[in-house]
């Protein structure tokens, strides 16, 4: 980075930042911008041709270029922080070693204890058990697959029609539909399947009769080569 691109983007990152003290042994340069889903600063500083994190650029601008294949380790554990001593430079293993002691958090965001029986792992990493039943209650599909009574279910369809007994369809998954709204869509969904094969029985009558009943349509190359060969009619 040349000396008057990184004048410019040190003078981006300045404008837009607040120096805060966020427990390290320096301030933070906390950035004022958007964030991405993992909670990055980004930005499009000056002469970039893409948004880029942050925490990269400034790091360029004040301390020098990223070694190839090292990721900028955040010290501070801020990730929103764009202050390049708080940047260091490690392998992709050892920022994920560093990282680890505070990615297993001790509670979940409701205050639920994330340990023992309560520890739910998936794809998406370690989830509070009790929050997961909480929120599989609350969904009436999976509620209703639990074999209990659902909670609050609605008393009508989304076209108006009264979800009593008599007109409710309860699917093995457990959905509930309107019987009514069930037959007018089977209905119309036979429909168009009766006008699909009539219209499909209309272009195979008249492919027919353009190609005589052989499959050449009269007047083609190949109509004309199989007539002379007396392979017409």
């Amino acid at each position: 980075m040349d000396a008057g691109k990184s004048d410019a983007v040190r003078a981006y990152v300045l404008d837009r930042i607040k120096v805060e003290d966020r427990g390290h042994s320096t301030p933070c340069w906390v950035w004022q911008l958007s964030l991405n889903t993992a909670g990055y600063g980004q930005g499009l500083a000056p002469g970039a041709a893409r948004v880029e994190q942050a925490h990269r650029f400034s790091y360029r601008a004040f301390t020098g270029p990223i070694p190839d294949g090292l990721h900028l380790d955040h010290l501070c554990r801020v990730r929103d922080c764009c202050n390049p001593a708080h940047l260091e430079p490690v392998s992709p293993a050892e920022n994920a070693r560093r990282a680890a002691p505070f990615m297993l958090h001790s509670h979940c965001k409701r205050g639920h204890e994330l340990a023992g029986t309560n520890v739910s792992v998936g794809k998406w990493g370690r989830r509070c058990r009790l929050c997961k039943n909480e929120w599989a209650r609350a969904n009436t599909t999976r509620y209703a697959r639990s074999g209990l009574p659902v909670a609050n279910p609605r008393p009508v369809c989304a076209k108006g029609h009264p979800l009593t007994p008599e007109n409710t369809i309860v699917w093995k998954s457990g959905q509930r539909r309107c019987r009514i709204c069930n037959v007018a869509w089977r209905a119309e969904h036979d429909d168009h399947r009766a006008r699909f094969r009539s219209a499909r029985l209309r272009a195979k009558e008249v492919a027919a009769r353009e190609t005589g009943g052989d499959g050449l349509r009269a007047g083609s190359d190949q109509d004309v080569i199989a007539r002379r060969h007396g392979g017409g009619k």
